[in-house]
């Protein structure tokens, strides 16, 4: 292993892969897809043992269980749940910072963590990157779920967690069917916009406070989610923060006049929108408000948000 900079150079032949595949991903193609991948890493002769990660959960279970028995490398064959549950359970295996390195292979129906890394689609080209074996210390973010006061539980994650109207979109299309693919968002975004309602919250940090009708709070280490919208445009995943974007209320025709803008990052021009960077930040609401991480819902209540920053390696292309 070498150090050049910020960024560690890797022998990947020398090291074993525990390769974490999500059959289910793509509508049920996550293993034609690593069979895809499986034959040029055996040309490369890349040592790798495969996991199957075929229900919720799961993904999580098996690295955690991993890490305690001494792995380092993983790879991710799968969507951005898939990620998150191989993040969460490097950070539960009880390792030392900076410790495992991490290399994904984005086949799922949504794979925004990799848009802000800019990872290109096709597997032959990610394989040449993992091949140059150049990776770089990632923050990870930590949210912690309160109920009356007592945290209940907590989650990892790698991308952004939402907080408002963003998870209550999540929750629909969760819940509901991906018939229209990738545009089964942008469809549970404007069916959400006609029935969800702005909730009074406070957003408190060291650095700033808001106490007032919040539409939505989107806290990043990256900056996309929703199949490639920009929602936290100033997001850097090596800076050791959290960059936190708050939409105060604001009408439906508005909002409707901005999805574009979305995609661009433009809406942070917004009068609604404020835009800060924290190392932490906690929301409550009045009712309680849905929050989410990577696609993947959280139970209701009140929410801290901290960041750990450098956790894990990640292949960059530089």
């Amino acid at each position: 292993m070498q150090e050049k900079g910020n960024t560690v150079v890797v022998d990947v032949k020398s090291c074993c892969w525990e390769v974490i595949v999500n059959p289910n991903a793509t509508s049920g193609q996550g293993y034609k897809h690593w069979e895809k991948i499986a034959t040029p890493l055996r040309e490369m002769s890349v040592n790798f043992r495969e996991h199957i990660a075929s229900h919720a959960g799961m993904g999580t279970e098996l690295v955690e269980k991993l890490c305690k028995e001494g792995s380092r490398y993983f790879m991710v064959v799968g969507g951005d749940g898939t990620v998150n549950e191989v993040v969460n359970g490097i950070a539960r295996g009880n390792l030392c910072k900076g410790e495992t390195f991490l290399v994904p292979f984005p086949v799922g129906t949504g794979n925004d963590w990799v848009r802000t890394h800019e990872y290109p689609e096709r597997i032959e080209d990610i394989l040449e990157i993992f091949s140059r074996g150049k990776f770089k210390l990632h923050d990870i973010g930590f949210v912690e779920v309160e109920r009356q006061g007592t945290p209940t539980t907590g989650r990892y994650f790698i991308n952004i967690a939402g907080f408002g109207f963003d998870a209550a979109v999540i929750a629909r299309t969760v819940n509901g069917k991906a018939w229209l693919g990738k545009a089964t968002y942008l469809w549970n975004l404007a069916k959400t916009l006609f029935t969800y309602r702005t909730r009074n919250m406070r957003v408190d940090s060291d650095n700033f406070h808001i106490d007032s009708p919040v539409f939505s709070v989107t806290v990043g280490i990256c900056k996309y989610n929703g199949h490639g919208m920009m929602q936290v445009p100033p997001a850097n995943p090596f800076d050791g923060l959290l960059d936190v974007v708050v939409i105060s209320k604001i009408s439906i025709c508005k909002i409707i006049a901005n999805v574009k803008n979305l995609f661009s990052g433009k809406h942070l021009k917004l009068d609604e929108v404020s835009v800060y960077r924290t190392a932490g930040v906690s929301i409550k609401a009045t009712p309680y408000t849905a929050g989410e991480v990577e696609g993947e819902i959280l139970p209701i209540g009140q929410y801290r948000v901290s960041v750990l920053p450098a956790v894990l390696h990640a292949l960059v292309r530089e």
